[in-house]
């Protein structure tokens, strides 16, 4: 009787077809990781990109975005290029583009952030310098302050009285 009536054939059609949709979901989420980690050969040509960061860089982590284990996209219709790593499925971008006008820093982080769509990948940028936080906050970004630098002037310093002299 149970398997009879109208409503209870419908309900074992349900359950075979969402069986069915949560094998396919979870088919996609295996493959997917997979298929997000192809990224296109950005790492060639790393000479051009050292070349235009001893012309246009600015801060002293400028040496890592060059460094062995870094992709390098090179922007279109803008002189630079953004240096990033790949972890799991997130682009992570040291500091931001190296761009030769500040003026061209909107429009390359929305070319990289395009890139990084079309490549299944979420992307961040680690140390932003203070005075281009404003760019990315105008794209839709948010700020998280992660930890904090200090420059000492060395010749200065010392440790004199009682306070913290240990």
């Amino acid at each position: 009787h149970l398997l009879q009536s109208n409503y209870s054939k419908c309900f074992f059609y349900s359950l075979n077809i969402l069986g069915f949709l949560y094998f396919c979901l979870l088919l996609f989420l295996l493959i997917r990781p997979k298929y997000a980690k192809e990224l296109p050969e950005t790492k060639n040509n790393a000479k051009l990109a050292r070349d235009m960061l001893f012309s246009m860089g600015r801060t002293a982590n400028d040496y890592f975005k060059v460094y062995f284990d870094k992709s390098i996209f090179y922007l279109e219709g803008i002189e630079g290029f953004v240096s990033y790593k790949v972890f799991k499925s997130y682009a992570v971008v040291l500091e931001g583009p190296v761009v030769r006008h500040q003026e061209d820093l909107p429009k390359a982080t929305s070319q990289f952030e395009l890139f990084c769509r079309q490549n299944a990948l979420k992307c961040f940028y680690y140390r932003v310098p203070e005075a281009d936080l404003s760019y990315y906050m105008k794209g839709g970004k948010k700020k998280v302050l992660i930890g904090q630098e200090a420059n000492l002037y060395l010749p200065g310093f010392n440790l004199i009285g009682k306070s913290k002299k240990a």
